[in-house]
This record gives C-alpha cells, structure tokens and sequence, in this order.
C-alpha cells in the first residue's frame, strides 16, 4: 500500500486514473520491494528502519515530490497547487505506512525534515521549471539535488522540524540519533 498510495493519492487529486491501476508492473514491483524489505527487516530488525531505510527515504521523498509537482503542472494547475501535490504524492505512501503500522504517522510528529524535504523538492523543482523556464531534466535535477542534500544534512546533524512554542513544562525533548550512528550500527562498523 506504502508503495502506491502517494501516486494513487496524486492521481486522485489530479483527477486521473491512478497508474498502478493502468500497469499492473507497479503492482509487481512494489510487491517485489515489500517481499525484500520484510527479507532484510527479518534480518536487520530495528536497525534496517533507523538506518538504510532512512537513507533510502532521503534518496526518494524529493523524486516523488518533483514528479507530483510536474504532474500538476501539466495538468495546467496554479503553482502553488503544484506545491501541494508535490508533497501530498511524496508522503501519502509513509502517511499510510504509519497509520497500518499503528503508530502516529510521520508528518504529524517532530523529525528530520520529511515534509519540509518535500516542499522544498516541490518549490525548487516549480521555481526552475515555471519561472526560470529550465527543462524538465534539469529542474527535476535541481530539486533532487537541492531537496536531497538538505535532507540528507538535517538526518547527519539532527537538524528537526520547528514546531509551535509549548511551555517548558510540558515539552519533552528526547535527542534523535544521527543517521550516520544508525548506519553504523545497522553495518556493524564502530
């Protein structure tokens, strides 16, 4: 469901036929990604979700949002629309992830900037391609590159989301570990 349920999601939005529905290779693929992941989380338990998984996250959120964000803008939707369905097509998938998993989902909850990740793939992305007019491979480049490394840098240094002011005494802060710890203990490397 994870693997579908953001472009599902911008698909509906978009007021289209959702594209696993039109090729069934979405379906497939996406069952063959579950069958590995459930192999290596077998394998690798709390240390595959803390550390690859992570990574991978941080490789496909800003892909995921540029697509939305093109997809919109094909469709001839204002761009702060193309905004909106950016990040809805890039964290639709964890929202549903979250939800059948039990737990509160990803964008309601303090993290390394998976949200913000996806706003700023989406704004980069419309801004190369809307307004300074680049073409589809270079703006898609732009933003990855750009959303990437942002989150790549707020997963290394801890960096987390803002949230709104809460006094002291109800605001409980825990420290998040690094991604770069949680790869070396998923990789065994001290």
């Amino acid at each position: 469901m994870g693997g579908v349920a953001g472009g599902i999601s911008r698909d509906v939005l978009l007021m289209q036929i959702p594209a696993p529905l039109l090729n069934p290779m979405y379906l497939v693929l996406t069952i063959l990604a579950a069958l590995l992941a459930m192999r290596i989380e077998y394998n690798a338990g709390q240390k595959f979700r803390e550390g690859l998984f992570q990574f991978a996250t941080s490789l496909s959120l800003p892909w995921y949002a540029v697509i939305g964000a093109g997809k919109a803008l094909d469709a001839g939707l204002p761009l702060l629309t193309a905004v909106v369905i950016g990040v809805v097509g890039a964290t639709a998938g964890r929202f549903i992830i979250d939800l059948t998993c039990g737990v509160t989902p990803k964008q309601f909850i303090r993290g390394e900037w998976f949200v913000g990740t996806a706003v700023l793939a989406s704004v980069v992305y419309v801004a190369c391609f809307a307004w300074l007019h680049w073409g589809v491979w270079s703006s898609t480049l732009a933003a990855f590159t750009v959303a990437f490394v942002f989150r790549y840098t707020a997963m290394l240094r801890g960096w987390e989301e803002p949230e709104p002011w809460m006094p002291p005494e109800l605001a409980v802060e825990t420290p998040r570990p690094a991604i770069q710890d949680q790869l070396r203990k998923e990789f065994g490397d001290s």
